[in-house]
């Protein structure tokens, strides 16, 4: 009896009517009609203040725009572009402001001639953050492991927290060809000196692998440092 299936109105009618009786379970209308409490003890205000009428869907446009421009200014500001074609958001406002074509001098605000830049096409968004290098992709398939020692993956496995509120992140190393895990370490930070010290201990027991594999994670290889390298992959 989903009233996102039946009528609206008619089903908001009779729940009233039900709901008002007396000795009815509240929780167990509401059910009936699949809706929460608050949505039940809601209709039945609305119907107590304004009867029939208030059960019918109620406009939702905002009393007020804050963000929205007057006619003025929007009239300005396209005058303005007109005659300066390369001026910027910050121009736009500013002169507007000097020659005061705003009614009542309310001017909008620089985020606000910003958007109207954006929707009339003056300007274009910006994407947050600065640019990533492009790194090139393998043109040829990854190298499969030969012998112990050639090829090893390392990786962090996501951190969480432990009962006494500590922070843990384990690492972990594996050797491709043996499927061995050399290393298996709980981590309290990504810190470079923590895991340099990490994998000098797996070094001096196992030895030194042809080639290291990881997932370019920070602090072993970010793509956003110079050339991809960290001090820990140097």
């Amino acid at each position: 009896m989903s009233w996102s299936i039946r009528d609206l109105e008619d089903a908001r009618i009779e729940f009233v009517t039900i709901a008002r009786e007396a000795d009815v379970n509240m929780s167990a209308v509401c059910r009936e009609f699949d809706i929460t409490r608050k949505s039940g003890y809601k209709w039945l205000r609305r119907y107590e203040t304004s009867g029939l009428d208030g059960l019918k869907n109620r406009s939702r446009r905002p009393r007020s725009s804050p963000l929205r421009l007057n006619g003025d200014a929007v009239v300005a500001l396209v005058k303005l572009h007109d005659d300066h074609d390369d001026w910027g958001p910050k121009k736009l406002r500013a002169r507007l402001i000097k020659d005061g074509s705003c009614q009542d001098n309310r001017f909008p605000s620089l985020a606000m001639v910003a958007r109207l830049a954006r929707r009339m096409g003056w300007t274009e968004a910006k994407g947050r953050g600065r640019p990533r290098p492009q790194r090139a992709l393998p043109t040829e398939p990854l190298s499969g492991a030969e012998r112990p020692n050639h090829v090893w993956t390392a990786d962090f496995k996501g951190w969480w927290r432990t009962r006494d509120g500590e922070r843990c992140e384990p690492l972990t190393t594996r050797d491709l060809y043996r499927r061995y895990i050399p290393c298996l370490r709980p981590m309290v930070w990504r810190s470079t000196e923590a895991i340099r010290q990490a994998f000098t201990e797996v070094f001096r027991r196992y030895g030194l692998p042809d080639i290291i594999r990881n997932d370019n994670g920070s602090p072993i290889a970010p793509i956003t440092g110079p050339h991809g390298l960290t001090r820990f992959s140097v």
